[in-house]
């Protein structure tokens, strides 16, 4: 029952499942207390209630029965602990974990001589040693500070998920939206109908795991999560962006087959991603905020009004928006070959990306981030340039997407962030040292990668043992025994050695521990834009271009070039092209600043 957008109380009925072993019901929007029936589930080993906004107190009869896992985690639980010493022999013999972490609890920090067997970081205990209210508030995410939280408590009873939510009554907490109308089982999860038509333990788990996974389940239950929140405009003065088309929450349900599960294609800290069909035929993809990565109103309104100024063959486009209140949702164009990733890793049985493709799709990637650098305004740093953030069309053209942590900037210079968002693995290190947040970050994570389309590999893989780092992997390989030691395997040779020797290089350079070592990307785009063109000239025919092979530069003067000064290398690319016979092309890279290409 995970992840099935169940809202409501838990009902204490459930505790007559006396043979139950295992419930999760993590990563919905369930409210209420634990109903104090349930302790009659003396057979229950896992109890996994996290992620949902729970209210009230620990429930002390946990500690009576020998359960095994107990996940109460990111929930709004709070009051003190119960002293966990006492029931110390039973706690130890069933080897119980238990996720108590970022909650509300509060009272004095327990002593509990249970090691690494309870988790209570993130709470509000008052001799806590990191118990600064704003950073809990940061590392778990959450609506409120402690301070606040407490200060909206109303007859012990926690605030409601964000938004005009009211108590269903103040005795057991209960949460539904403002606008719910009882109509006689139309609006509201049929909970009670459901258990009290199925007799027996086994039977009511099988129903409630096939409520979630049943494909026609909106047809047989009346409830649609989606069509409980208003659609008025919370301010008539803000006028949507010019070019981007405001949803309605109905269009994009029916759109989804009512956020059908076999519509989703991607999941992560920010909620969820479907595919969907909009009444004029075109396909979208919907980014749906979870409850826990919700903006505020006007963060959600400047992310789209910066989206709406992205206009770029390498970016992706966004389509529209629906502000429905608590839901926050994005709608972009459709992307038929999913994400870079999927292909060189190979994740879902995709064929060997060729070489060429490789190197069309690196230059693609550098022209998006070069516009986002050099021609938006405010210029942009994506912060999270990685292979699962660059979505392939149906003609495979790469396109950068996925900007929820993006920074737009009028001063590179004086920005500085409090804490470093992006990519373990592709994650600027004199961003993370420094907190201080430039383009060179976004050079950085393409430099990683460039590497990783090279090599097949990923940016962290513990497999490499002592060089897990996909930088410290290459980067002594590459120098002793040159571009077949790291690139990918599965090319099985097929590749322009020069090419990749070059765009190697390049890559090493971009993923330079010092910034300032590092290259612009209009510089990359300067120098491996002419390498496609080479290639491109070579497919349709052409002998002219390169009288001594296609590749642009000689890969001992690479080697000796990428030893100096970055600054003298990059002014030395524009020598290190072969002299051209055709007409009407260009392949110096500095002789002029291309401007890039627009939709």
């Amino acid at each position: 029952m995970h992840t099935c957008t169940l809202w409501g109380g838990l009902p204490p009925s459930w505790g007559n499942m006396r043979n139950i072993s295992k419930l999760l019901i993590y990563n919905n929007d369930l409210t209420g207390y634990i109903p104090s029936s349930w302790q009659a589930m003396t057979a229950l080993k896992q109890l996994h209630v996290g992620q949902n906004t729970l209210s009230g107190p620990f429930p002390d009869w946990i500690v009576n029965i020998p359960i095994e896992l107990l996940d109460m985690s990111r929930n709004s639980l709070q009051g003190s602990l119960p002293d966990l010493n006492i029931n110390l022999p039973l706690v130890k013999a069933t080897q119980t974990n238990m996720s108590l972490y970022c909650n509300y609890f509060n009272g004095s920090y327990p002593t509990f001589q249970l090691g690494d067997l309870v988790n209570i970081t993130g709470n509000c205990f008052t001799n806590e040693s990191t118990r600064d209210a704003d950073n809990t508030r940061n590392t778990c995410n959450r609506p409120f500070f402690c301070r606040d939280f407490f200060m909206r408590l109303e007859d012990g009873c926690a605030p409601c998920p964000a938004g005009n939510y009211i108590y269903d009554n103040k005795t057991i907490c209960t949460c539904k939206p403002a606008d719910y109308v009882e109509d006689g089982g139309g609006g509201k999860f049929p909970y009670g109908e459901v258990i009290g038509g199925i007799v027996g333990s086994l039977l009511l788990v099988i129903a409630l795991v096939a409520l979630c996974k049943w494909e026609p389940i909106h047809k047989r239950l009346p409830f649609d999560p989606f069509a409980l929140f208003s659609t008025e405009d919370d301010d008539e003065d803000w006028e949507v962006p010019e070019g981007v088309h405001r949803f309605t929450m109905a269009e994009l349900s029916k759109a989804t087959g009512h956020f059908n599960r076999e519509h989703e294609i991607g999941s992560g800290g920010f909620g969820k991603v479907f595919f969907g069909t909009l009444a004029d035929g075109k396909m979208v993809a919907i980014k749906r905020a979870s409850t826990t990565s919700l903006q505020g109103q006007i963060e959600f309104r400047n992310e789209v009004n910066l989206l709406s100024r992205l206009h770029h063959r390498h970016l992706v486009r966004l389509e529209g928006f629906c502000e429905d209140q608590d839901l926050q949702i994005l709608v972009y164009e459709f992307m038929k070959n999913g994400n870079l990733g999927e292909h060189i890793y190979r994740s879902k049985g995709m064929k060997v990306l060729r070489w060429y493709k490789r190197l069309e799709i690196a230059v693609g990637v550098a022209q998006g981030l070069d516009y986002l650098h050099s021609f938006a305004d405010p210029p942009v740093i994506h912060r999270d340039v990685k292979p699962t953030n660059i979505l392939l069309d149906e003609h495979m053209v790469a396109k950068v997407a996925d900007f929820g942590i993006s920074k737009a900037t009028f001063d590179f210079n004086t920005h500085v962030s409090t804490r470093p968002a992006g990519t373990a693995g592709y994650l600027d290190p004199e961003y993370f040292l420094r907190r201080q947040l430039t383009t060179a970050s976004d050079v950085y994570g393409y430099g990683v990668l460039l590497l990783e389309i090279i090599t097949g590999q990923q940016a962290i893989d513990h497999s490499r043992k002592e060089e897990f780092n996909l930088i410290e992997w290459v980067r002594p390989r590459f120098r002793e025994r040159g571009v077949e030691s790291v690139v990918d395997v599965a090319l099985d040779g097929d590749y322009d050695k020069e090419v990749f020797t070059d765009m190697t290089n390049v890559a090493l350079m971009c993923a330079s521990f010092n910034k300032n070592d590092r290259p612009a990307m209009k510089d990359v785009v300067s120098y491996l834009e002419p390498h496609v063109r080479a290639f491109q000239s070579l497919s349709s025919g052409s002998t002219e271009i390169f009288p001594s092979g296609r590749s642009l530069a000689r890969g001992s003067d690479m080697e000796r070039l990428t030893r100096q000064n970055p600054d003298d290398f990059l002014r030395s690319m524009q020598f290190m092209t072969v002299p051209l016979h055709t007409a009407g092309v260009d392949f110096s890279p500095f002789n002029k600043v291309k401007r890039p290409e627009t939709m």
